[in-house]
């Protein structure tokens, strides 16, 4: 891993992580999403989609993790050519793609 860690030391597997449901985890991001992006220019209608999959109850973080990224790749392809990311822009300082 890229902290240096073993991911065999870690406690359980990544598909097993629950989430806890008493904890105030949603409104949190929910919070600071709105706080930070919520005035760019393409927050609406995509904020809203994303705040909605946020405020669904969720068992496993998996499970959320998935659902953000099927509703990421569903937003992204469908935006217009001029919306999308330039290649160039992926790239780092030095041209290199990581």
């Amino acid at each position: 891993m890229a902290d240096g860690t073993n991911h065999r030391s870690l406690p359980e597997r990544i598909d097993r992580v629950e989430i806890n449901p008493h904890s105030d985890w949603q409104r949190k991001h929910c919070q600071a999403l709105r706080l930070h992006y919520g005035k760019s220019p393409y927050w609406e209608p995509l904020g809203p989609l994303l705040l909605a999959l946020l405020e669904r109850p969720w068992l496993r973080l998996c499970e959320l993790n998935v659902a953000i990224l099927e509703r990421s790749a569903f937003i992204l392809a469908s935006l217009p050519a001029h919306v999308r990311l330039d290649p160039d822009c992926a790239r780092g300082a030095d041209g290199s793609a990581d």
